[in-house]
């Protein structure tokens, strides 16, 4: 199980992609609401890209270190589009 410290007052950056995966060790840290009609039907593969990518903005300096700028974990809030 992996964990972080829960966020406080990091910036939050605002996200345009594809549905996120709520229960992500990191979820804490994304301000996620599903706008999705409830008639679309969804995949699993479908929230593959948006949590993706939200992982790499909050915790990037654990999963890619050698790219590590010195900013530290970032909040997000994610609008998705299918």
């Amino acid at each position: 199980m992996i964990h972080i410290p829960s966020p406080s007052i990091e910036p939050t950056i605002g996200v345009i992609d594809t549905l996120f995966d709520s229960s992500v060790y990191f979820s804490e840290w994304v301000d996620y609401h599903d706008m999705v009609d409830k008639n679309i039907p969804k995949d699993p593969k479908d929230y593959q890209h948006g949590t993706a990518v939200t992982s790499i903005i909050v915790d990037g300096v654990r999963l890619n270190p050698w790219l590590d700028d010195g900013c530290g974990r970032l909040r997000c809030a994610i609008l998705e589009l299918l």
